[in-house]
């Protein structure tokens, strides 16, 4: 299996079977199930998706498995991005966070499902960059399309819709335009969404595309370990990212990025390979490290979290 790492594996505690999306982990060379009195770590067995439980769950995991002193890890998976109430032994792994306001307690989670197994063909030589877009025409996302629409110097394919995945994500001739978009294009606009991160981003690199994307003070996984800029469009703004395109197209680079692209994907992100990557990474930077159970923030910060995220899940 490609991206496999050697590493012993990781003694895991999990109240209940792991919902399908976290079912990922037991792919991985590095889980091991054991009982809570062996275990090096626990894992809340469900993916947290909704904002607003998201707070009272932290207060819960870290009150129920006190006594353990073991470290929690709880998945989140939705468009929150600013901090949370931080407790010693409570690890959160999200896919939207902001580089300037992540803590010492969390780790950026890639959105490592629904992407191809198998890679497109890739795109041969042309003479403008071939740049697709299909999707959701949101706020985060209007400048970078307008502003690759005017450039003379671009071929732009891009079909705008006015919701998410066209308000039907099971309909087969949506989900056809959109892999249709990547089939025909070699970089694809992968601004971010509502959060701070892309779900686009990981299936483009399946597919064996270049993403494009704005940095909106974003940190992209395992950045410790991959050189991203080295073969994705990832700037601070939206002329950067034109005149990037630009300079990669011209120079015949494309080719070898689309094929580091899926390269990367492959190597990090498939299910049976993440978590061991995410297992070194809690092990490097010694997260797992057990330390007095503590929430370092006050009620004051508690209760703006709280008015804050209630306002986020009514939006």
């Amino acid at each position: 299996m490609q991206g496999q790492v050697t590493q012993p594996p990781l003694k895991v505690y999990h109240a209940d079977s792991f919902d399908d999306r976290l079912s990922f982990i037991t792919k991985n060379k590095s889980y091991q199930y054991a009982e809570i009195e062996e275990c090096d770590v626990i894992i809340h067995h469900q993916i947290v998706h909704k904002p607003r439980h998201t707070l009272k769950l932290i207060k819960v995991l870290n009150e129920k498995y006190e006594s353990s002193q073991k470290k929690i890890l709880i998945f989140i998976i939705h468009d929150f991005e600013y901090q949370y109430p931080m407790f010693n032994n409570i690890i959160l792994l999200r896919t939207s966070v902001r580089a300037s306001g992540i803590q010492p307690n969390e780790i950026v989670m890639p959105y490592i499902w629904e992407t191809l197994r198998k890679p497109l063909p890739q795109i041969g030589s042309s003479a403008l960059p071939k740049v697709g877009f299909c999707g959701l025409f949101s706020k985060h996302r209007k400048k970078l399309i307008r502003v690759f629409k005017e450039s003379s110097k671009m071929h732009c394919d891009f079909i705008l819709r006015s919701k998410f995945w066209g308000g039907a994500p099971n309909n087969k001739e949506i989900v056809s335009d959109f892999y249709k978009n990547m089939m025909d294009n070699q970089y694809i606009l992968s601004n971010r969404g509502a959060g701070n991160y892309s779900m686009r981003f990981y299936q483009v690199l399946a597919s064996k595309r270049i993403p494009v994307l704005v940095n909106t003070d974003m940190i992209l996984p395992f950045a410790d370990k991959i050189n991203w800029t080295d073969f994705i469009i990832f700037e601070k703004d939206e002329k950067k990212c034109i005149e990037k395109v630009d300079e990669v197209h011209k120079s015949g680079k494309y080719q070898s990025m689309q094929e580091k692209c899926n390269y990367i994907f492959n190597h990090y992100f498939l299910e049976e390979v993440c978590f061991d990557h995410i297992v070194v990474q809690l092990r490097e930077k010694s997260m797992l490290d057990v330390q007095e159970a503590t929430s370092s923030t006050n009620r004051f910060f508690w209760w703006k979290v709280k008015k804050f995220l209630y306002k986020f899940s009514s939006n």
